[in-house]
């Protein structure tokens, strides 16, 4: 039998941003818990063992803020990553614009 995982729970997202469980891999001085690459494995086999609703802004704590971290100025992770973890939405801070209203450049 295969597991079916349910959509976005703001519930469940309210309860992981409090527990600090949101963008646990990222290093501490960003906001993160610091997770090994296996202590996090560990977490999203057990998210997906509970069958844990699937997460709608997973891209800014899973490919966004990682590729930051990586290869960002520390001005860049700054001003996007660090606090982006106990945002209510870590995707949504890292893809909104710095001035309200501002057009992005192409």
């Amino acid at each position: 039998m295969t597991a079916r995982r349910r959509g976005p729970s703001p519930e469940l997202d309210k309860k992981l941003f409090a527990g600090g469980w949101i963008c646990a891999s990222w290093p501490k001085e960003y906001g993160g818990k610091g997770l090994s690459l296996m202590e996090s494995v560990v977490l999203n086999e057990e998210f997906a063992r509970a069958e844990a609703p699937l997460r709608a802004d997973f891209f800014g704590d899973t490919l966004v803020g990682p590729t930051i971290l990586q290869w960002g100025t520390e001005e860049q992770k700054q001003q996007f990553i660090r606090g982006s973890s106990k945002a209510p939405s870590p995707g949504a801070r890292v893809f909104r614009s710095p001035t309200p209203g501002a057009t992005w450049p192409r």
